[in-house]
């Protein structure tokens, strides 16, 4: 599940967008935008920035398939890998409170 927190408008309103596995997220993004009145300009902004964070989520979960494989056939990289573990877990933590002003 990607978490995005966007700041809409003026006001500083801030809104939840969930994006969950199997989900058009372009599709996700133009229901957002509708809901909440968002302009073209800023309907491009927020794919954008859904495209970064999702390309990011791949990466980070090519990444572990990697660990894990490794894993398997060397165990002497145990201590690296929980080392690897804590950053992702705190770099997941850092995108689940991101913001976004659109």
């Amino acid at each position: 599940m990607l978490k995005v927190e966007v700041n809409i408008d003026e006001t500083n309103k801030i809104v939840k967008l969930l994006i969950y596995p199997g989900d058009d997220p372009m599709k996700i993004v133009e229901e957002f935008c509708n809901k909440y009145n968002l302009g073209e300009e800023k309907r491009k902004k927020l794919e954008n920035i859904i495209q970064e964070k999702l390309s990011e989520n791949d990466n980070d979960n090519e990444n572990e398939n990697v660990s894990q494989n490794e894993n398997e056939n060397e165990n002497e990289n145990e201590n690296q890998n929980e080392n690897e573990n804590e950053n992702e877990n705190e770099n997941e933590s850092q995108n689940e409170n991101e913001k976004y002003k659109i």
